[in-house]
């Protein structure tokens, strides 16, 4: 009876060493996949929230990280296919942003920013939007949600006063991300230039 005991014993044990290894992998493996996960939701394109995604695209200006600002704007989807009919890429496009604002506000910089009041727009310029990509630019993306802001920020010049200054930017959502429309060509189709 003791041999049995013996016996059982060590393939209790066995049993338990098994299955401890194949729970640590399983845990290994599965911390790896929420690592990878958490990483695209807070890394890439977008921003979870409104906040962020105008913080973004602010700051990219702070320090002309055209990264910074396509991806504060633009999901990667359009980034890839960004080519317009007059041969303008992307990087043009974003050149020509940074161009005007550095024009417009020579050796300074964003400081605070704060977004003031937001507004939902329709389901009509939701549609309006997503044909005009599909048109423009030969991609199929429809928004779940669309808003206008007014954002409130504070410039830092480089001789140290400060100049505050408000600003109306349209936010779009697509596939649970945030990102600011900044697209010339996008925002004139839909007439939101002149809102």
């Amino acid at each position: 009876m003791s041999e049995e005991k013996k016996t059982s014993s060590k393939t209790s044990k066995k049993r338990r060493k098994k299955n401890g290894r194949r729970n640590l992998i399983i845990t290994i493996f599965v911390l790896v996949i929420l690592a990878v996960c958490a990483a695209l939701l807070f890394l890439g394109t977008g921003s979870i929230s409104k906040k962020n995604a105008v913080t973004k695209y602010f700051k990219s200006y702070n320090t002309s990280a055209s990264k910074q600002f396509k991806n504060a704007c633009y999901p990667m989807i359009w980034q890839k296919k960004y080519k317009l009919e007059n041969g303008m890429s992307l990087e043009d496009v974003v050149a020509n942003s940074f161009a005007s604002q550095q024009s417009s506000s020579k050796d300074s910089f964003f400081k605070t920013i704060s977004i003031r009041s937001k507004e939902s727009l329709d389901d009509e310029t939701e549609q309006a939007f997503a044909d005009g990509m599909q048109s423009i630019y030969g991609i199929k993306m429809k928004p779940s949600k669309m808003e206008r802001v007014k954002v409130d920020f504070e410039m830092k010049m480089s001789d140290g006063q400060t100049d505050n200054g408000s600003s109306t930017l349209y936010l779009y959502k697509y596939h649970g991300k945030w990102y600011v429309l900044s697209d010339p060509i996008l925002l004139v189709n839909l007439n939101l230039d002149e809102r």
